[in-house]
């Protein structure tokens, strides 16, 4: 596939995941006056907006499969959609906590776990930036080098 064509699926899924991520975080929480959102929002999306502005210009062929590769075997498949629920409700539970008030985590913690997220992202991106074949599915490629 043309770099042009995975530049454009790579920013209409970005965008695509940001509203979807936002309406997630915001609707739940009946309030746009959510910092604790706007920060894990601006953790995520940042550094992914990096990442795939890297993938592009030096390993968009990782890119694509990132982009494209999809479960084949249904048991796996039918793991990653029930893994696509927890993934909503893991956003959705914590504007409802901003919307009901049922807990009160202190700033210094809410900050702190977003630079432990960042971390985490850090190091994800690391594991691309060195292993080209690392797709959304364990597979065995063609050329493809042990890490």
């Amino acid at each position: 596939m043309e770099t042009r064509e995975i530049k454009k699926i790579a920013i209409r899924r970005f965008f695509g995941a940001a509203l979807v991520l936002g309406a997630v975080f915001f609707l739940s929480a009946g309030t746009m006056r959510y910092w604790q959102a706007w920060l894990y929002m601006a953790v995520i999306l940042i550094p992914a907006m990096l990442v795939v502005r890297y993938l592009i210009r030096n390993d968009p062929e990782l890119l694509w499969r990132r982009l494209t590769m999809r479960e084949q075997r249904k048991k796996q498949s039918a793991i990653q959609k029930l893994g696509s629920v927890v993934w909503v409700a893991m956003f959705l539970i914590p504007g409802l906590d901003q919307r009901f008030g049922w807990s009160a985590v202190p700033w210094f913690l809410v900050v702190s776990s977003q630079v432990l997220v960042l971390s985490g992202y850090l190091l994800f991106f690391f594991v691309m930036k060195e292993n080209s074949y690392a797709s959304r599915v364990v597979e065995v490629q063609q050329g493809q080098t042990v890490v």
